[in-house]
């Protein structure tokens, strides 16, 4: 009989928190919204999209920032504490006459389902756009030497954030957890003229148990468990 009784007492535990890790987790949906410029005036372009663009173009194109979301299609089974890819920043630089936007601020939705149940999480980004002269030997300390006069810089204000829910019981929480380009995580991206750069936005879910038991009520279990145990070790002893 102390073989079963074992086995109830780990399952009567097993029973004191929800196990998670059995948890399906599908990632739906990823869209990001451009929803606000600081300066740039009439020549931003983009507001309530995925890309937006700011200034005067000297050539064929404004500078910008572009998101695109990784779902659909559906980012199927992405489980506990395993890094994935949410989408894609992307930087445009182009010469442009001012007035240039100095600030952007991102939207991000991602629509998720646990064990079929739906969730929808958001989070906004602050990016700091520096737009540079491009005057010969006056380019900023973050220009990379050997490039056409000057690179510009955009640099994310909040890395790191999360959004924490309840499903079944289980304290999820779903962490954005920076911008990595090239295997790096970044808070910023250096692009020369003419061109694009782009870091992608990696993210986790983890879990807890949404309540722990009360410290009278996980006593009274053991000791009626083990209560049990020793009527059934005298029993064995009077046979």
């Amino acid at each position: 009989m102390i073989k079963p009784l074992k086995t109830l007492i780990v399952s009567s535990l097993l029973l004191l928190g929800v196990n998670a890790n059995a948890a399906v987790i599908d990632i739906n949906t990823v869209t990001g919204e451009w929803i606000s410029t600081v300066g740039g005036g009439a020549t931003v372009t983009g507001l309530g999209t995925n890309e937006v663009r700011w200034g005067n173009p000297a050539s064929a194109e404004k500078s910008g920032l572009r998101f695109d979301g990784a779902a659909p299609p559906v980012i199927s089974d992405v489980g506990l504490d395993n890094p994935f890819s949410v989408g894609d920043l992307t930087h445009l630089n182009f010469p442009v006459f001012v007035p240039a936007a100095s600030e952007a601020r991102l939207e991000l939705t991602v629509g998720l389902s646990v064990n079929g149940v739906s969730r929808t999480s958001q989070f906004q980004y602050d990016l700091v756009i520096e737009e540079s002269p491009n005057v010969t030997g006056d380019c900023p300390d973050f220009h990379n030497a050997g490039n056409p006069p000057c690179d510009d810089r955009v640099s994310v204000m909040n890395r790191v954030t999360s959004d924490s829910f309840l499903i079944d019981g289980e304290l999820f929480t779903l962490v954005m957890r920076g911008f990595e380009k090239d295997g790096v995580f970044t808070s910023s991206l250096v692009t020369q003229e003419q061109a694009r750069t782009t870091a992608m936005l990696i993210a986790s879910l983890s879990s807890a148990p949404a309540t722990v038991p009360e410290p009278g009520s996980l006593a009274l279990l053991l000791a009626g468990l083990a209560g049990l145990m020793t009527s059934a070790r005298a029993g064995r002893s009077a046979r």
